[in-house]
């Protein structure tokens, strides 16, 4: 009966240790071998422009459980035009941190670069590495046509707003038509007296009018972890909008 009992109990922590195991595998951070990052271009310049290297498996508490450090470009001509610094201290990225970039030169578009950083997380550290690409983000809006006159090329989309002239229109009654890229999904066209509109529906415009486009962005970026069921509808939602002076 003992020797039943130890091999019982010899069984269930051979299984408790090897779940525990398991558990700890799957904690490792990771990052993918290659991630594209998007940047904004305008005139040959850009506002200070962000964009995230997402690491997957960090801890959920990662304010008080994980550091990034020894981050590095292996391009010299990428590490002076681009700053890299830990995300898990910005509210932006949180859900889904990792290396945080930022630049204000569009130069650095078409480039690639190795980036080496170090996570520390739960009492190890972990040496990651990938392959950077930066490229330009494609415009939201393929075309944006009020009333017939094409106002797409009009719009600065590294900002959320743009401002038309009722001289820019050749009518001011006919129809809203929207065409966005592949990765976004339209959700909704109201007035600023919440009227709402169907994507080629009538509409009426004149001094005075504004609009909100809200859209979303279809995927979560590469390795972001979402917090919390819904956390979709804050962090991938976005409003555009078009006012008519």
């Amino acid at each position: 009966m003992k020797k039943k009992m130890t091999l019982i109990l010899t069984m269930l922590l051979l299984v408790m240790g090897l779940a525990c195991t398991a558990q700890a595998a799957a904690k490792k951070p990771s990052v993918a071998k290659k991630v594209t990052v998007y940047f904004n271009r305008s005139q040959g310049k850009l506002a200070e422009s962000y964009a995230v290297v997402y690491i997957k498996n960090l801890e959920k508490d990662w304010r008080n459980k994980a550091k990034i450090t020894n981050i590095k470009f292996g391009n010299s001509k990428v590490a002076r035009l681009v700053s890299a610094s830990s995300g898990l201290d910005s509210e932006k990225g949180a859900g889904g941190v990792g290396v945080m970039l930022s630049t204000r030169s569009s130069q650095v578009i078409g480039m690639k670069s190795k980036l080496t950083f170090t996570v520390e997380q739960n009492s190890k550290k972990y040496k990651l590495s990938c392959i950077v690409i930066f490229k330009e983000e494609p415009k939201v809006f393929k075309s944006i046509k009020i009333c017939g006159t094409e106002c797409a090329a009009k719009l600065q989309q590294k900002t959320p707003n743009i401002t038309l002239s009722i001289n820019d229109f050749v009518k001011t009654t006919g129809r809203i038509r929207i065409k966005t890229n592949s990765k976004v999904k339209l959700l909704e066209i109201s007035s600023g007296s919440r009227e709402t509109y169907k994507n080629g529906g009538k509409i009426t415009i004149k001094r005075g009018s504004f609009f909100t486009i809200t859209y979303k962005y279809k995927k979560w970026p590469l390795n972001f972890e979402p917090l919390y069921d819904g956390y979709d509808d804050m962090f991938l939602s976005n409003d555009f909008y078009i006012s008519i002076q």
